[in-house]
C-alpha cells in the first residue's frame, strides 16, 4: 500500500468518480505547491502603502458606511427619513400653495397643470383612503403595513446575502 493509496477516503463504497476526484486534487496541489513562489512587482508595495496612508486620511463620512463611527450609524436613518419627511412636507406646501384655479397664461401653463393634477391625486387618494378605512379593521391595515415591511426588508437582506455569496470578491490578507 503506498502513501498515496493511504489518503484515500476510508469509505470503499466511494463512486469512483469521488476517488478520481480526491486523486486529481491531491495531484494539482502537489503540483502547484512544487511551483516556485512568484514576486510582486517593486512597485506594487509603495502603491498599495500609499492607497492605505490616502484612505485613512479620508474623513468618516466619505469612508463606507460600516466602518462610520457607531453613533452616526445608529443615527443615519432617522436622520435620513426626518429629512425625506421634510422635504416631502416643503414639497406638498409649495404644491398646495399654487392655486388650481390660476388662469392658464404662457408663464405658468407646467405650473397650474401641476397643481390641478396634485390636487386631483390628492383628493382620489383621501377618498380611497377614506374606503379603505370604513371597511378595513385598523388592525388589519397594521398587520398589512408590518407585513409589507418585514416583506421590504427581507428583499434587502436577500439581495444583500446574493450579492456577497454570489459575486467574486477579491481576497484580503
Amino acid at each position: 500500500m503506498t502513501d498515496q493509496d493511504s489518503q484515500l477516503p476510508a469509505n470503499r463504497n466511494a463512486l469512483p468518480d469521488e476517488l478520481a476526484v480526491k486523486r486529481l486534487e491531491r495531484q494539482l496541489g502537489h503540483l502547484l505547491g512544487s511551483l516556485p513562489d512568484q514576486s510582486a512587482p517593486s512597485s506594487l508595495e509603495q502603491r498599495v502603502l500609499s492607497r492605505l496612508a490616502a484612505d485613512a486620511r479620508l474623513p468618516w463620512y466619505r469612508r463606507g458606511f460600516s466602518r462610520w463611527p457607531g453613533t452616526a450609524r445608529v443615527l443615519f436613518l432617522p436622520v435620513a427619513l426626518t429629512g425625506a419627511a421634510i422635504t416631502m412636507g416643503i414639497a406638498s406646501r409649495i404644491g398646495a400653495a399654487i392655486p388650481a384655479s390660476l388662469p392658464a397664461t404662457n408663464a405658468l401653463p407646467t405650473a397650474s397643470r401641476v397643481s390641478a393634477t396634485w390636487s386631483a391625486l390628492h383628493d382620489a387618494g383621501q377618498a380611497i383612503g377614506g374606503l379603505v378605512t370604513h371597511f378595513v379593521p385598523m388592525p388589519w391595515l397594521y398587520a398589512a403595513a408590518a407585513i409589507f415591511v418585514a416583506g421590504y426588508l427581507l428583499t434587502i437582506l436577500l439581495g444583500t446575502f446574493a450579492l456577497r455569496t454570489l459575486l467574486p470578491h477579491p481576497q484580503r490578507t
